[in-house]
Formats: C-alpha cells, sequence, structure tokens
C-alpha cells in the first residue's frame, strides 16, 4: 500500500503530520506534536531568559557580584560582572582568582567600615549599605555597595549585590553642601553688617550734632585750636557715617531688601548734579571735570537716587586716582548694538590706571588693591556697590583700564525713550 492509500484511511478532518524515519515516514497527530512544543516551549523561553539577564549584566554601568563571606575568613567572590575593570579598577577574572586585589584599593579605615557594617549585617539578617572610598590609581572614587545575605546566617553565608560609581554624584552634593553654607554665611554677614551699622549710627549723630554745636555756638568761647580739633571730629564722624551708609546699602542688596523707584532719568541733569557736587573735591586735587554734549537727549530707565550715587562713586574714585592737571570726562550715548536699546554712560578719567590683576580683584568687598598705603581715604566697597546697584537696575558696569594712561567705566541701562 503506498503512502497515499494509506492516509486515506484517516479521517480527511483530522490534519496529518508526517515525519520521515529511517523506513520511511512516520504519521504524527496534532496532539503528539502541542506535546513536544510543551517541552521544547519552557527550555527555549528559559534560554532566552538567561540570555536576556547575561546581556543586561554586562552592560549596566553598575557591578554585579555573588560572594561568600564570613567574619573569620576573606571576601571571596564567586561571579563579579564586567563592571569591575571600571569600578574596582581590576578584571573580574583576576579578582576571582586573587580576592585580595580589591582590598588593596581600600584604605585600613575603609576596610574596617565595610567589616563591621558586613558583620552587623550577617548577624541581624539585614540589608548591606555603605559608601565608601577606593584609592585608583593614586585618584579617590566613590562607591555604594547595595548587598544581601543568601540562606541561613552560618559561617559560610552567601551575598550578592552591585555597587555602584557614585562619585559624580557625591562631588555634586558636597558642592551643594558647600554653596548653602557658603549662602548662610553670606546671609549671616549681612545681618550683622546690618546690625552693627545700625547700632554705630545712633552714637555717631550724637559726636557730629554736639561737634557742630560746639562750632556754631559764639558763647562756647572756644580757641582757634579747639575749634580745628572739632572740625578734624566732624570730617572723622563724616568718614565714618559714610562707612556705614556703604556698609547698611551692601546689606539690603545682598538680602535683596534694597527698594528701588525706576524712572525715566535725564542722563544730562544728573551728570551736572554730581560734577557740582564734586566740584570742590576736582579742584582741591588740582584735577579738570569735563561733561560731554550729547546731540540728543537721553533718559535711563533707573532709581534716580541710586544712579546718582553710581556715578558719584566712579567720578570720586576718578578724582582721588588721578593725578594733577589730570581730566575725568564723563559722557552717555544710545548703545546702538544692543537689544533691547540700551543707554552708556562712560567715566573717563588720565589717572595711574589698573593692571589686569588690579582689575580682576576689582570688585571684591574691601579689596584696595594697595591704596591703603597710598594716604588716598576709601574703604574698598563702593565699587562693589556701585557694580551691584548696576546690575539690580538691569544693567552692566565694565572697565577698560591701561596701567599709567587712566581707565575708563562704563554702565549700561536700560533706554527710557
Amino acid at each position: 500500500m503506498n503512502s497515499f492509500a494509506i492516509a486515506e484511511r484517516f479521517d480527511s478532518r483530522v490534519p496529518l503530520h508526517m515525519g520521515f524515519a529511517e523506513s520511511g515516514w512516520t504519521p504524527r497527530f496534532p496532539m503528539e506534536s502541542r506535546m513536544d512544543a510543551a517541552v521544547e516551549s519552557p527550555l527555549q523561553g528559559m534560554d532566552a531568559r538567561d540570555s536576556l539577564l547575561e546581556h543586561l549584566v554586562e552592560r549596566i554601568p553598575s557591578l554585579v557580584f555573588r560572594a561568600r563571606w564570613t567574619p573569620r575568613t576573606p571576601f571571596e567572590p564567586g561571579y563579579l560582572s564586567p563592571s569591575a575593570r571600571e569600578i574596582l579598577g581590576v578584571d573580574a577574572s583576576d579578582a576571582i582568582a586573587e580576592p585580595g586585589l580589591i582590598w588593596q584599593s581600600f584604605a585600613p579605615s575603609q576596610r574596617m567600615r565595610l567589616w563591621r557594617a558586613a558583620l552587623r549585617a550577617h548577624r541581624g539578617g539585614t540589608h548591606l549599605h555603605l559608601q565608601l572610598t577606593l584609592q585608583i590609581d593614586g585618584q579617590a572614587k566613590e562607591i555604594e555597595v547595595h548587598a544581601e545575605r543568601q540562606g541561613a546566617a552560618d559561617d559560610a553565608s552567601g551575598w550578592s549585590g552591585h555597587v555602584s560609581d557614585v562619585t559624580v554624584h557625591s562631588h555634586y552634593h558636597q558642592a551643594l553642601e558647600a554653596a548653602y553654607r557658603a549662602e548662610r554665611a553670606d546671609k549671616a554677614k549681612a545681618e550683622l553688617m546690618g546690625c552693627v551699622a545700625h547700632e554705630l549710627r545712633t552714637p555717631l549723630n550724637a559726636v557730629l550734632g554736639f561737634a557742630h554745636l560746639l562750632r556754631s555756638d559764639a558763647a562756647s568761647h572756644i580757641s582757634q585750636k579747639q575749634s580745628e580739633q572739632l572740625a578734624q571730629i566732624e570730617r572723622s564722624a563724616l568718614h565714618l557715617n559714610f562707612l556705614i551708609s556703604d556698609l547698611l546699602d551692601l546689606a539690603r542688596i545682598d538680602e535683596g531688601m534694597l527698594r528701588l523707584s525706576p524712572c525715566p532719568v535725564p542722563l544730562q541733569d544728573v551728570a551736572r548734579e554730581v560734577v557740582e557736587m564734586l566740584q570742590p573735591a576736582a579742584a582741591d586735587a588740582g584735577v579738570c571735570v569735563r561733561v560731554g554734549e550729547p546731540p540728543m537727549r537721553l533718559c535711563a530707565w533707573a532709581d534716580k537716587i541710586r544712579l546718582r550715587q553710581v556715578l558719584i562713586n566712579l567720578v570720586s574714585n576718578a578724582i582721588k586716582y588721578n593725578r594733577p592737571g589730570g581730566e575725568v570726562q564723563i559722557d552717555w550715548q544710545l548703545d546702538p548694538a544692543s537689544t533691547p536699546q540700551q543707554v552708556q554712560v562712560r567715566v573717563s578719567d588720565s589717572g595711574i590706571g589698573l593692571t589686569q590683576e588690579q582689575g580682576r580683584r576689582l570688585f571684591v568687598p574691601f579689596d584696595r588693591l594697595g591704596a591703603e598705603h597710598s594716604g588716598i581715604d576709601g574703604q574698598g566697597i563702593g565699587l562693589v556697590i556701585t557694580k551691584r546697584l548696576v546690575e539690580i537696575m538691569a544693567g552692566q558696569l565694565t572697565l577698560v583700564s591701561t596701567p599709567g594712561r587712566g581707565s575708563t567705566f562704563t554702565v549700561r541701562l536700560p533706554h527710557c525713550a
């Protein structure tokens, strides 16, 4: 009987699967095929899962490990993922063959921390979580260890877990902590400056008031020498009063409590007020102060009082650090390259100028750049306040200076049409 005849003896509604054997062919029915597939499918699924897990373990950035450890025996890794080289600085195969290579990367204090933490976890059956410092090729690396004990708490406990490189995260956290401490220190310093300034101002006003009364009272019958001494008291008290005002301004700016009243400010009017106010000081120093004549009237959007304070600081410095017969020039114009449009106010002098190093230190509080030995009055905070005032009025302050030839300070502020 040929094969076609045999096939016709079965119900045509039941599909017939044929498999060839040594004798020719062998009929196989659907139930038999499904049973074979049921046996093969779990095995194939397990292989696929194992392959996927192996693929993931080899590629994740953390080091996956399995090891044996007891309080009386050293750490004995049974498996280390390929990340061992990147994280621990040793190849996985070398570390498994010679476990001491891993311990050599830890300082004695770090080994003791790890041993104590592992001992607590070993006895208490708890999760081990610890951050340690490694020394690899002379550089410190921060790692984080997570591990759990496998099985009972006997003398041959198995452990499994992972180790992550957290160096970048640790440095970022340290930087945040440092910034937070610095911010708190700055805030405390500003509060202290404000309190001290307020406490000093009350008795200082009394000193100024009584000195003025004594000098102006005709009935006091003071001598010429006493009058000169009272004048010296007044000058010293005024100097201290200006210092206190600067300290209060700096404290308010640092705390963000300085109140501004921005409005359109005609630059020509402010410049002329400043020149009139500082003309006596310029005459005493033998310095000529000139005000430019722009072709058009320009206004800046700023707080008028604070803008006047900015220009007073800049012009007074240009006078103080100038030379006899020197000049100070004040001019302003629209900045054609700015968007939105700004006005530029320039204060130029023909004084001693600044080096690049002095320019970098110019806006450091209380750094007078060596001028404290020159006999020129100053506290080293006037330009610091000037720069911060300009910035809180949405402007910028820049400097161009040449030693021996002078300096030019440029204030950029929003233009008000």
